[in-house]
């Protein structure tokens, strides 16, 4: 550039190329910046589309996480064949897409993958989806012995499917045992006479004794007195164990007791012990016993009423022993046990039978009346009036039936009964529950106005009283029958706070709320977003405030919180060091005091803006989302209650029950503006039904009018002949025969026309 030669390149024989060939191989500097530029362009559209699918990948992975059943579906069918997303899924995810949606479209290089068998191992239901899914070890897979264990500790049987070489390593075999004894048969032979295995499997099953071959381990375990009885004989199956014990342990009555309650039947058990003492004892640990008895020794009142008493007793136990027995139908014992385990024909029997003597027994009655509340009809008149047995003969189909036979002074000593009633009764005798109790209960009474407005009834003059200062119950209101929020008085629906809280439980209550709240946009977002049917938020609305106003300010809202976030966040967190830590990156000093300074100071800056966070910004969210959902949902749903679950099913094209719901959800204007119309469609169908009559009883009139007229003429022509049987009967002549019907149906109108009871 200054005079001095350009320094010529060299080729691979360090030559010296000309001068020509160095200019034509050396670019431009225009070429070079526009190649540059060209590549820059290529490398970032690259860079955007590897970071955005990056995201969206980690994105879904997250949602996976989360919940694979309701995303897996939405994930691209590549992804769905991935290892990493199965695995994410598997690892991490509570539940799973169903099975056709999961496995069986797993390609099978995946389906038989270790890792994936390894994560379908190790979660927590992998039991339940063994079961459901039938799911099975990979034949390939039998001999790892990662995988057979993982399978041995949670599966029963599945030992025998390992290979030979697994089935001999303790590892394996004690963690197979230990869920399952029986597993000690698929077991090598030497671990089957391996003293500590034996133990072990023994522990969980009495009856994997029987898989040690006979010799010294064998014999040295059976003649262990305290093993036998503490682990063999004292587990499941291991009763018949009791057979491999040598002879001088055999008349040991407490083994032997012991084998006849996990097992050992009596015909395993010597002769010369078979006597009254030790079946007795044998029925008072296993009643089940009772019934391999011969006819004789069943016959035995006593044992019979061993087995009729022993907690382990069963209906067919109770019904055999007093067939052999009858007697025992008059012992308190008996009857108590039957109460708790027995049949409920029986107890019915025993119960309504004429020497029933226990009517008056406060225990027996109590256990008869929880069995079947039909029993309070035979307990004494002084049991009928004590609580105890009030209470637990409440059910939902005895509750109206009971509360009216309670005395007023009981009700008022015991305002739980009828709480209880008021709780348990079907919404069809709801409406009769305020005549039957007294009216001082229901304004003194905090838990009965709690447990009427939980039923939705209708708010009674009385609970109105209390309503008005308890805010609680108010609360109760909302939730449960909103359209009779108004009763809480005026005082509560000016309270701020309170209405925030009602709002959470029924949006629908803004209707009711004072003027001076109506302009508060977080009385107002509440009420939208705790809207249960979005597709009515115009009528709730109507008159109260503009939803198209109100949504363009949740849109505001929202977008602050947007740009905060995206812009100015990001904005102060620029660094001109890429590899430091996010806490470290704010170019304001004052943000850069680690992450507790700098999210405290982040929260002030929001105060200060008035963005949208934490619990506010998700109800704006809530809300948004309503307002969304309002034109898109169908016609709303009818309004959910606790007893839409006991009406709504059963209702049908009944009337009644139709006027019986409005009784309990409708406030009062709206069911007497109901029962107006109801009379104004019955009072038009009365005159309509009026008229019509008429019309045709003028038809008949005239359409009669000749025939009338034609036998007038005839009597008067044939005076003698009026009385003839004939005509009496109806045969007229042909002359007077004009085709009609008879005349009845002239007078059958006539009397109907003065007859209106029908409608």
């Amino acid at each position: 550039m200054n005079g001095s030669p350009i320094p010529l390149p060299m080729n691979e024989d360090a030559s010296p190329v000309s001068a020509a060939a160095a200019a034509s191989a050396t670019p431009s500097k225009s070429d070079s910046s526009l190649k540059q530029k060209y590549s820059d362009s290529n490398s970032n559209d690259a860079s955007s589309t590897t970071s955005s699918t990056i995201s969206r990948r980690r994105q879904s992975m997250m949602l996976v996480s989360k919940d694979a059943r309701a995303h897996w579906k939405s994930l691209p069918a590549e992804w769905q064949l991935e290892k990493e997303f199965v695995l994410h899924a598997l690892r991490q995810s509570p539940t799973l897409p169903e099975k056709a949606d999961f496995e069986r479209r797993l390609p099978q290089r995946l389906r038989f993958d270790k890792d994936i068998v390894l994560a379908f191992c190790h979660r927590p239901d992998f039991v339940q989806l063994y079961d459901e899914r039938h799911l099975f070890v990979p034949g390939c897979w039998t001999h790892d012995r990662e995988i057979m264990l993982a399978y041995c500790q949670k599966i029963p049987r599945s030992l025998q499917e390992c290979s030979e070489e697994l089935c001999d390593s303790e590892e394996i075999v004690h963690a197979a045992v230990k869920v399952a004894g029986m597993e000690l048969q698929y077991a090598s032979m030497r671990l089957q006479e391996d003293k500590e295995t034996v133990k072990l499997a023994c522990k969980s099953h009495g009856g994997a004794l029987g898989f040690c071959p006979p010799g010294p381990t064998r014999q040295e375990l059976v003649q262990d007195r305290h093993f036998m009885l503490n682990t063999v004989l004292a587990n499941p199956g291991g009763g018949a164990m009791w057979k491999l014990l040598p002879p001088c342990m055999e008349e040991d009555i407490e083994l032997l007791l012991m084998a006849l309650r996990h097992g050992l039947h009596f015909r395993d058990v010597p002769k010369a012990l078979m006597n009254l003492d030790f079946l007795t004892l044998a029925i008072r640990a296993n009643s089940k016993l009772y019934l391999e008895l011969s006819k004789s020794w069943r016959e035995q009142e006593c044992l019979s009423k061993e087995a009729l008493v022993s907690e382990s007793s069963d209906a067919e136990i109770h019904a055999k022993a007093l067939e052999e027995c009858p007697q025992l139908r008059r012992n308190r014992a008996v009857i108590l046990q039957i109460a708790r385990g027995g049949s409920k024909d029986l107890l019915q029997e025993i119960v309504s039978a004429n020497d029933f003597q226990y009517q008056d027994d406060l225990e027996v009655m109590k256990i008869a009346i929880q069995q079947n509340s039909k029993f309070f009809d035979y307990a004494s008149a002084r049991l009928q009036q004590m609580p105890e047995i009030i209470l637990v003969s409440i059910t939902p189909q005895t509750a109206w039936n009971t509360i009216k036979n309670v005395s007023w002074t009981i009700q008022r000593m015991h305002p739980e009964i009828p709480v209880r009633a008021v709780e348990l009764s079907v919404a069809r005798n709801l409406r009769y529950m305020p005549s039957h109790i007294p009216e001082d209960l229901w304004s003194t009474s905090r838990d009965l106005g709690i447990a009427w407005i939980r039923r939705g009834g209708q708010i009674l003059d009385a609970i109105e009283q209390q309503l008005r200062r308890d805010k609680p119950m108010g609360l109760e209101v909302a939730k449960h029958n909103w359209a009779e929020f108004y009763k809480v008085g005026k005082v509560l629906l000016k309270d701020r706070q309170f209405m925030l809280r009602a709002l959470k439980q029924d949006g629908r209550v803004i209707r009711f709320a004072h003027s001076d709240l109506i302009q508060d946009m977080d009385v107002l977002m509440s009420a939208v977003a705790y809207h249960p049917q979005p597709s009515t938020l115009s009528t709730t609305f109507a008159g109260i405030y503009n939803l198209e106003e109100l949504k363009r300010h949740v849109e505001t809202k929202l977008q602050l919180h947007s740009t905060f976030l995206l812009d100015f966040l990001r904005g102060i967190a620029i660094s001109p060091q890429p590899n430091v830590a996010p806490n470290l990156r704010s170019q304001l000093p004052m943000l850069d005091r680690g992450v507790e300074t700098s999210e405290a100071f982040k929260r002030l800056i929001c105060d200060y803006l008035g963005v949208p966070i934490g619990q506010q910004l998700r109800l704006l969210r809530q809300a948004f989302a309503n307002m969304k959902r309002q034109n898109q949902d169908g016609p709303p749903a009818p309004a959910a209650n606790n007893n839409e679950s006991i009406i709504h099913p059963a209702m049908g094209n009944d009337r009644r029950l139709l006027r019986h719901h409005r009784f309990l959800i409708e406030p009062a204007e709206i069911r007497h503006r109901h029962r107006l119309q109801e009379f104004h469609r019955l009072q038009q169908f009365r005159e309509d039904h009026q008229l019509q009559r008429e019309r045709r009883l003028m038809h008949l009139r005239r359409m009669h009018f000749p025939r009338v007229m034609a036998m007038a003429a005839f009597e008067r022509q044939h005076g003698d002949r009026v009385n003839n049987v004939e005509v009496a009967a109806g045969a007229v002549p042909d002359e007077l025969d004009f085709g009609s019907d008879d005349d009845s149906v002239i007078l059958d109108l006539q009397r109907e026309d003065g007859n209106d009871s029908d409608f």
